[in-house]
């Protein structure tokens, strides 16, 4: 058994929950439950490992098919990684490639550029989406593992769509997977929209909905079926509960302004919580307004970050803190803008 496929096993083992152990082995499917019994996953991590490890060497299992192992886990736990979003350009796109012949394709112009060591490459169908794993092992330097879980990108598209996900990665490996896609999809190039975050599920809905508001969630409803360890919370927003008491008599003087906010929210954002973004980042380059009056630019950078950032304004233009109308930077983030960086420049006379 080759070091690579011991530190692949042991390397899931330890980015998992004990937890969700069990279930990312079953999910991968080469071995049944009865193999995967509850002895197998009681103890300590390393005693997990040591069992799993004795089950693969048994069934002589090579580093492509460990390979699926680690594109299962990935699939599962999308949300451990940064995902960047890029779309296809060009005229002549072959967007409705077999998903085998587009990983044979990817893997192919890969092992032509990679000059370090081996490329692995793996694929897998997951929430109607196409999954790539390529992993580039080197084998120059005097490192002493062979696996390095950070020389595995993965890759997310859909039937017919130009927008591929790529998690978060190295400059070298980032521009040798995108050159390696551009190619065998027959494109001008790939181009980074600038749409990022952890939660590839929303970043998925925002590029495949292609309408105004977030009713449509492709991604997120089919991964919450195949991902049991996603919440399968409902994404409707709830209306808070007041406890008025007695004072239900009382008239609100505000109730026509909240009401006009209301209305106006959901005619911009939907009734459904907006797709997670944890950050919005904005460059800006305009005039400067403040006193004293100044006939110079005001350069700055500013990063908006939350847990869900588009739930977050929402709720302070509900509660009035933003005033209407708001922004477009604001507004379209998930809809035709699909992108969370903006440059915000002085419009030139």
């Amino acid at each position: 058994m080759s070091s690579m496929i011991e530190e692949i096993i042991q390397s899931i083992i330890a980015r998992c929950r004990a937890s969700t152990i069990k279930e990312t082995f079953l999910r991968w499917g080469r071995f049944n439950s009865s193999q995967l019994n509850n002895q197998i996953f009681s103890g300590p991590k390393k005693q997990i490992y040591t069992k799993i490890l004795k089950l693969v060497q048994e069934s002589n299992l090579n580093e492509e098919i460990i390979g699926d192992l680690e594109l299962v886990y990935m699939q599962l736990h999308s949300r451990q990684k940064q995902w960047k979003v890029y779309k296809l350009s060009g005229n002549n796109l072959h967007l409705n490639s077999d998903p085998r012949t587009l990983r044979a394709k990817v893997l192919r112009n890969l092992q032509l550029d990679w000059r370090d060591g081996q490329v692995f490459g793996n694929m897998g169908l997951f929430a109607g989406g196409v999954w790539l794993r390529m992993h580039m092992s080197s084998t120059k330097g005097s490192r002493r593992k062979s696996y390095n879980h950070n020389s595995s990108v993965f890759v997310v598209t859909f039937p017919g769509s130009p927008y591929f996900i790529l998690s978060k990665a190295v400059v070298k490996h980032v521009q040798l997977i995108t050159k390696a896609i551009t190619t065998a999809t027959n494109a001008e190039g790939l181009v980074d929209i600038q749409l990022s975050g952890h939660h590839l599920a929303s970043l998925a809905d925002i590029v495949l909905k292609g309408n105004g508001q977030i009713q449509s969630t492709v991604y997120r409803e089919q991964e919450e079926e195949e991902n049991p360890f996603v919440d399968k919370g409902s994404r409707k927003r709830k209306a808070p509960k007041e406890d008025r008491g007695d004072l239900n008599d009382i008239n609100d003087e505000d109730s026509e302004e909240k009401e006009f906010r209301k209305s106006k929210l959901v005619k911009l954002f939907g009734t459904e919580s907006q797709p997670v973004l944890e950050k919005l980042d904005y460059k800006l380059n305009v005039k400067f307004h403040g006193k004293p009056v100044m006939d110079t630019m005001c350069k700055s950078s500013v990063e908006v970050k939350g847990q869900s950032v588009l739930d977050g304004i929402y709720e302070l233009a509900k509660c009035g803190v933003l005033k209407f109308p708001l922004p477009a930077h604001l507004t379209t983030v998930a809809s035709s803008a699909q992108r969370n960086s903006f440059t915000i420049q002085a419009r030139n006379k």
